[in-house]
């Protein structure tokens, strides 16, 4: 029974732990150094040039989040492709494809996406058609459309940034021993 509720019950110690940690001169770090440490980053491009240029990357994840940062119909070159907004949001939609390939994701751990467009009414008359193509029937992902005057790229017409989510992703063996160490200590003081 002690199992079923360790969570709540870790959860509960460090609240506790950290509302008692307030000093004279305010708040202090709740935390002892390396309990819980930062999260890592692992970052990946589609190595076009203006990633190169802004210093930035197309997908960065932190444990099992990836962020993909908006993505226009790039061809390997960098030059915006398409003849149509539909045409443009299909490659856009392979750009955020290859991004989550490359962190080790599918487009079942996508869970929000956001498109930029330069012209709603073309992009709404494509948009249902692209999607069902990349996700198929009924995707379950949180989307929004936003009407933007231009966007990174004065050709481009479509953008669409995304958020991935998988708990097989965390792969940091390090924090992974550490939360060990720690429901082991806990459990040796409930038992």
């Amino acid at each position: 029974m002690a199992h079923r509720y360790l969570s709540a019950i870790i959860i509960g110690l460090w609240a506790l732990y950290a509302t008692a940690c307030a000093g004279p001169d305010g708040p202090r770090e709740p935390f002892p150094s390396g309990v819980l440490p930062s999260p890592s980053k692992q970052g990946t491009t589609l190595g076009i040039p203006m990633e190169r240029q802004l210093g930035t990357k197309g997908a960065v994840r932190v444990r099992d989040t990836i962020f993909i940062a908006a993505q226009l119909s790039w061809d390997e070159h960098g030059n915006v492709t398409g003849d149509s907004t539909e045409a443009e949001m299909r490659q856009a939609y392979a750009n955020v494809g290859k991004l989550l390939e490359t962190q080790g994701a599918k487009w079942k751990d996508l869970v929000e996406e956001t498109l930029f467009v330069t012209d709603m009414k073309s992009a709404l008359a494509v948009a249902q058609k692209v999607k069902l193509e990349v996700f198929g029937e009924s995707p379950t992902v949180a989307s929004s459309i936003v009407q933007v005057s231009q966007l990174a790229d004065p050709k481009a017409h479509v953008a669409i940034r995304a958020v991935a989510n998988s708990i097989f992703l965390v792969v940091d063996p390090e924090v992974t021993r550490r939360s060990l160490r720690a429901v082991a200590a806990v459990d040796r003081v409930v038992a």
